[in-house]
């Protein structure tokens, strides 16, 4: 393999690239360091796009982001390369679910999120507020019109996320698919939907094949990248699943600067240099 096969980095934000809200210095420059390479990096993330712009700007980047795993693909500042959201029917369902089942529920959508239900709620959901004005509560009657790309429930009860995933399955399982990174966290979006799918129109719209893409992430919504990618690369503090998944897996160091030790390992093992 050498430089020219790879065109593109695919790079997940939480837990990648981002720890709390904030970019290492070292994660910074190593994203820099890739763009210097002849990289289009693509912030691929399961966060809203109002979440992800920030990032985006702070890279220097001009290029398509993939948001809501996959729900929206956009040039931030230009245009909508896709847009894929659940059927209001279904939506309005599982915020009803989520609701009498003591769960806590963030809607993601084309201005931001909103959060219908709101029960055990902790600082991890707490963050969301640094969306400002694209983070707001709502009673689910409000939102009984608004396309959604995906719902996040969270509870610290794990067994309630599990009957809804099974109920939502049951009823809605040719429409939706489900997405668990983590015990406390259950998430649902339009069937077929994912971080692949978006990638998929990045690469049309970028002229490049998936096996020019390089892969970062650390999470099980990162697994279906992984795969599809030329080359993959979990943090060494990911989950079970994407390290499993994974071709390379980064250096053992602080899962802050875990994504520069990754992002070094890449490019010793192929001999990339700068044009």
């Amino acid at each position: 393999m050498n430089q020219q096969f790879f065109a593109c980095a695919a790079v997940d934000l939480d837990g990648t690239l981002v720890q709390g809200s904030h970019v290492s210095q070292e994660n910074l420059q190593a994203a820099r360091r890739l763009v210097q390479l002849g990289l289009t990096v693509v912030i691929t993330t399961g966060r809203n796009f109002h979440q992800s712009v920030g990032f985006h700007r702070q890279l220097g980047l001009s290029g398509p982001m993939v948001s809501s795993d996959g729900a929206l693909v956009a040039i931030p500042g230009g245009k909508i390369l896709q847009e894929k959201t659940l059927p209001l029917e279904v939506s309005n369902a599982i915020l009803r679910m989520a609701f009498e089942q003591g769960v806590s529920c963030l809607c993601y959508h084309r201005h931001g999120i909103t959060v219908t239900s709101k029960f055990d709620w902790n600082e991890n959901m707490e963050r969301h507020r640094e969306m400002g004005k694209h983070f707001t509560e709502r009673e689910r009657s409000e939102l009984s019109k608004q396309r959604l790309y995906k719902v996040l429930l969270f509870s610290q009860e794990p067994a309630r996320l599990d009957r809804l995933k099974k109920a939502v399955a049951e009823t809605f399982g040719t429409i939706v698919d489900s997405i668990r990174n983590g015990p406390e966290t259950l998430e649902f979006v339009l069937k077929g939907v994912s971080k692949v799918s978006g990638l998929r129109k990045v690469a049309i719209h970028l002229g490049v094949s998936p096996g020019s893409f390089l892969a970062f992430g650390d999470g099980n919504n990162d697994v279906g990248m992984f795969g599809w990618a030329g080359l993959s690369v979990s943090m060494h503090h990911g989950t079970a699943l994407a390290r499993e998944s994974a071709k390379i897996i980064a250096p053992e160091t602080s899962p802050e600067v875990n994504f520069a030790a990754g992002v070094d390992a890449v490019i010793a093992r192929l001999g990339l240099k700068a044009a």
